[in-house]
């Protein structure tokens, strides 16, 4: 009796998942009439990134972050259709998001790393950093803080100089705690920024 309940549990740790990772293969390869070699494409692209789980790709990505984009283009170059499927099935966090806007959105994201704070302080990039924010990672703000960095974004966006002609955000904001500058920085601020 043991036996029997030993190989039913058995079954089901083992069987469920081999036949729902088997009908995504079957599904791809049938319905998108790709090969199995491209399936594994991405993972042997990042030398099977250990032993290619999601976890240990995904850690491998975090510190590899060019080599993964380039290697998501290339796949996207060579299969589409997988591409498109794995970012529909897997993206949770913004809805309608194509595999263009991805990989420029992630190139932006290496830029934003690669940059540093002041990189998004920047008058010229800051509006870039907020909508990529917004559509990532929202929660960092409280919703009244994130409109009023949008709200800043459009405005700069827009041609709109930053009181005392500063170039950052943070130069802006170390400006408008000077009594001098209030009268001109709460103008701004009633007119750009607040909502």
């Amino acid at each position: 009796m043991k036996k029997k309940k030993l190989l039913k549990i058995s079954l089901i740790i083992i069987a469920i998942p081999m036949v729902l990772i088997g009908s995504l293969i079957m599904y791809v390869v049938v319905a998108k009439g790709m090969t199995f070699d491209e399936i594994l494409l991405p993972i042997k692209m990042l030398g099977n990134c250990g032993s290619g789980s999601d976890d240990e790709c995904g850690q491998y990505c975090d510190n590899h972050p060019t080599e993964c984009i380039d290697a998501l283009e290339k796949v996207n170059e060579i299969a589409p259709d997988l591409v498109a499927y794995a970012l529909d099935k897997f993206n949770t966090t913004v809805p309608n998001l194509t595999v263009a806007v991805f990989i420029a959105d992630m190139r932006f994201k290496i830029k934003m790393k690669e940059g540093g704070e002041r990189f998004c302080n920047s008058v010229e990039h800051f509006p870039d950093c907020i909508d990529s924010i917004a559509r990532y990672t929202p929660e960092i703000f409280t919703p009244q803080r994130m409109a009023i960095q949008q709200k800043l974004a459009k405005a700069l966006r827009g041609g709109v100089k930053l009181p005392g002609g500063l170039s950052s955000v943070t130069d802006y904001n170390l400006y408008c705690e000077n009594s001098i500058h209030t009268e001109e920085c709460n103008a701004f601020n009633k007119q750009y920024v607040l909502p």
